[in-house]
């Protein structure tokens, strides 16, 4: 079962790629690769060691990607925000603050989110007229305490 916290990581992903696609057309189909970082959450974040997997790898244009994420949540997580913003080519496209619990709702679960080891899957078709260039996504939360809870990057080069 998907876990609230990972889920709302994969679908805010997911929507960055969703979002890009109403830019300029390439019809082409293209090569992909993503790489994701979330070093930057050390021990004291409510979620660490989380890691995400890309399948096929590298991804093409208008073919499903199937994202996986392992991670672990420290501490029951009962509210808080995550701050979303994604880049492509350096160009700002979203700066969003989004209620955890709302997105959580929003996603068939509820507060509170337990502790303990999580992974998770979806697949998500990759529009085919995803323009070439660098995608940039960050993602910064805290929890019900304000005590930081996700850090993390996605970044995707589609050539």
């Amino acid at each position: 079962m998907m876990k609230p916290v990972m889920k709302l990581v994969f679908v805010l992903d997911a929507f960055c790629l969703v979002l890009v696609s109403a830019f300029p057309l390439v019809k082409d189909p293209s090569e992909i690769s993503c790489t994701s970082d979330f070093s930057c959450a050390n021990s004291s974040f409510d979620v660490t060691n989380l890691t995400l997997t890309f399948d096929p790898d590298p991804l093409e244009k208008g073919k499903n990607v199937t994202i996986t994420g392992t991670g672990i949540i420290n501490k029951e997580i009962t509210s808080g925000e995550i701050k979303v913003t994604v880049t492509y080519n350096d160009i700002q496209l979203l700066d969003k603050t989004y209620d955890v619990c709302e997105l959580v709702e929003k996603s068939g679960d509820q507060c509170p989110i337990s502790t303990g080891n999580k992974t998770m899957s979806i697949t998500e078709e990759i529009p085919s007229d995803l323009p070439n260039g660098k995608y940039v996504g960050t993602i910064y939360g805290t929890d019900q305490n304000d005590d930081p809870m996700i850090c993390g990057t996605v970044e995707c080069q589609v050539k």
